[in-house]
């Protein structure tokens, strides 16, 4: 998420995790920012456009080409709709704070000198989705479990992760770094010669100057 050109994701399946954080943020927090009421609805109203033509028009759905035609439609009205809401009424909103503009989505520069401060705690994971080759990963602040916003000074989440047998419990050293999130979600991705394996994984927060905290427990699910 490097410019305002691209920070809304490009893959679909992101894209669609993306919106479903934002306009659940906007929901919750965006009167306290002082955005208007009808421009809160008016996002509401495209992800519930969005999300059932997302369903009806993805790949695995076998979509006719006019239900794939209307998902495209309705993603472009969307982020169209979003890019305009942040311009507008979130960019430069001082009752905005830096956290929460990275909550959001949106890239903003470190103009702070105060030094943020080394993250004391582990984020909690768990698995959300299990699909052919494919896990989700939720994670939360155990701290405060109900919000989707990072701890402050939180830049990224990273997920590190050990595949083996069933019954193998792996140690500390065997896990390894596969990607980092800014969001809640995390999405483990496998090879075919993955199948039957299992998969652990522990997670750690690392702040804006790249000092990491403790990791949390490990969890684990059987490969499909």
């Amino acid at each position: 998420m490097g410019n305002n050109k691209d920070w809304i994701p490009r893959n679909e399946e992101d894209f669609n995790d993306f919106q479903d954080e934002f306009e659940a943020l906007l929901v919750t927090d965006g009167p306290g920012w002082g955005v208007p009421a009808g421009r809160i609805t008016d996002v509401s109203n495209a992800k519930a456009d969005w999300t059932p033509k997302y369903a009806a028009g993805r790949d695995e759905s076998d979509p006719t080409s006019a239900q794939r035609q209307a998902k495209n439609d309705s993603r472009k009205a969307y982020v169209t709709l979003i890019r305009s809401v942040v311009n507008q009424h979130l960019r430069n909103n001082p009752a905005l704070t830096n956290d929460d503009r990275v909550a959001l989505g949106i890239t903003v520069p470190d103009t702070t000198r105060s030094r943020v401060p080394v993250p004391n705690h582990a984020p909690k994971e768990n698995i959300d989705k299990i699909d052919h080759l494919l896990h989700k990963i939720r994670i939360t602040d155990p701290d405060n479990p109900a919000t989707r916003k990072k701890p402050k000074g939180v830049a990224r989440i990273n997920v590190y992760r050990y595949i083996g047998e069933q019954n193998a419990t792996p140690r500390l050293s065997d896990y390894q770094l596969i990607g980092s999130s800014t969001k809640f979600l995390f999405t483990s991705g496998f090879a075919d010669t993955d199948v039957g394996k299992k998969a652990w994984y522990i997670v750690q927060y690392e702040n804006t100057r790249g000092e990491r905290g403790p990791v949390s427990d490990s969890i684990n699910a059987s490969i499909a």
